[in-house]
């Protein structure tokens, strides 16, 4: 009787160690469940606001007074409260635009807000002349008060399989936060001009697609490398976000995901593939 009982008493004990374990391993694979979208859409913001800072480029390069005139006509990004200043007496050094949007918020065209300044330098007599080299840089530029720092390099590398072909690179790359966070952003990309090259002084019917890679880190201090796969596609009369392409981004230590922007449609959705898992998030 005592053998028996105490054999019961030993299953007994096994069968809850047992129990313990798969409720235990259970509870573990739901807490580690890997659902973090952090990264994926601030690399999404970067890369939108880096690309932005260009197309107010080369519309202040169309401008032809130091004080742009706005209005929806034409799709203009910037605001009749955008001052532009032009130096280009001296062309043995690289001429200058200056975009000044105040120091406090100005409401933009595209429904943003913006204050501080864009500077622009350029090689070529002609901002728009091949192997021009454009050069951007920030002072207190921000945009819904998120802060924007680095150097943005364009070179035009003239027409490539008929299209023109720009170098794009990103170098110390950074987006503070309205709440004091931070996060980094490398690229080096390919710019083609697909659609509207024909109507240059009129940019809704602009379209432009984007190959190559970015790092950084992100916001909770992971690092991260980011490849498009698929071209993303940038439509200018849809001026707030990337209506076509994906991406696959890796954050430091876990799976790779996918970032698609969609077929077409002028939204701010995108759709973050983690381990077969779709999550819907917005764009900022």
């Amino acid at each position: 009787m005592k053998t028996s009982s105490l054999s019961k008493i030993i299953k007994g004990l096994l069968f809850l160690a047992a129990t313990s374990f798969i409720i235990s391993s259970c509870k573990k694979t739901t807490a580690e469940e890997d659902t973090d979208t952090t990264g994926a859409t601030e690399n999404s913001f970067a890369q939108a606001t880096f690309n932005e800072v260009g197309t107010i480029s080369d519309q202040a390069a169309s401008g032809s007074t130091s004080s742009y005139r706005g209005g929806q006509d034409g799709g203009n990004l910037l605001s009749s409260c955008a001052t532009i200043t032009f130096d280009t007496i001296n062309h043995t050094n690289a001429d200058t635009i200056v975009v000044d949007f105040g120091p406090t918020n100005c409401f933009c065209h595209d429904l943003r807000f913006r204050r501080g300044k864009i500077n622009i330098s350029y090689t070529k007599p002609h901002y728009w002349d091949s192997l021009d080299v454009i050069t951007i840089t920030f002072s207190n530029y921000f945009v819904n008060d998120y802060g924007v720092s680095g150097i943005k390099t364009i070179t035009n590398m003239g027409r490539v399989a008929g299209q023109s072909t720009y170098n794009v690179t990103v170098n110390a790359g950074m987006i503070t936060k309205p709440n004091g966070t931070t996060f980094t952003w490398n690229a080096n990309h390919t710019r083609k001009w697909i659609a509207g090259e024909n109507t240059p002084f009129f940019w809704l019917d602009d379209v432009y697609s984007y190959t190559g890679s970015s790092n950084g880190n992100s916001s909770n201090g992971a690092s991260y490398t980011s490849n498009i796969v698929t071209p993303l596609i940038r439509k200018l009369n849809c001026p707030k976000w990337f209506v076509q392409g994906v991406v696959d981004f890796t954050p430091n230590s876990k799976p790779m995901r996918t970032i698609d922007y969609g077929t077409g449609a002028c939204d701010d959705v995108a759709i973050v593939t983690i381990n077969g898992h779709q999550y819907t998030v917005h764009m900022w």
